[in-house]
């Protein structure tokens, strides 16, 4: 479903826990593709590896 995406040249991409499956290098791989590509992307995440790699984080908790 993210290749589709990514094909489609879309503007803006939510993703849900899209990379917590990977391990890190190909996470970090994928996020690098989507920033290259210019695609403003929401992104949820509970790895911290994963927020880390977030220009700009939004926590929400208790």
């Amino acid at each position: 479903m993210l290749a589709r995406a990514l094909y489609r040249k879309l503007k803006f991409l939510l993703l849900d826990e899209a990379t917590s499956a990977p391990d890190t290098e190909r996470e970090r791989a994928v996020n690098q593709v989507v920033k290259n590509l210019g695609i403003t992307t929401l992104l949820i995440a509970h790895r911290d590896s994963t927020v880390a790699m977030a220009r700009k984080r939004v926590a929400l908790g208790n």
